[in-house]
């Protein structure tokens, strides 16, 4: 009969406690989601090639991992040749700074993020970079 009494003592506090360290272990793992993009481009003589669009969160981190690089022009200047993040409304903004004169290059507008210039390229025809955004990009 003791026993009887302590299981059934035991038993409506376990419920409680088995839901709370769970609630405790998935508030401690906070839900990501990451999306693996490939593209090829060959032969685009474009002067701007929009590779992908997508959500980026504040916070959020980018790698990226390029290879195979070859450029036609070997002319170019190539701190004008990169990759970089913009919001759709900044870059409507970014196109009329383009249209106007104000810029010659998108990655000269303090409205986009510089990811990557090929002047880093050093030779190399690969990279692989990490982007990470904090709060102040889109205030």
């Amino acid at each position: 009969m003791v026993m009887m009494m302590l299981v059934s003592s035991f038993s409506p506090s376990w419920p409680r406690s088995f839901f709370l360290f769970v609630f405790l272990l998935v508030a401690l793992f906070p839900p990501s989601l990451s999306k693996i993009h490939f593209s090829e481009i060959q032969d685009d003589d474009r002067p701007i090639v929009p590779l992908n669009q997508f959500g980026f969160t504040h916070n959020g981190r980018l790698e990226l991992n390029v290879s195979k690089i070859s450029l036609s022009n070997s002319n170019l200047d190539l701190s004008k040749v990169g990759l970089f993040l913009c919001t759709l409304d900044y870059w409507l903004h970014v196109l009329q700074q383009l249209e106007d004169g104000e810029i010659r290059c998108a990655l000269q507008s303090d409205l986009v993020k510089s990811v990557y210039t090929f002047n880093s390229l050093n030779d190399k025809d690969s990279f692989n970079t990490r982007y990470n955004e904090t709060l102040e990009m889109y205030v």
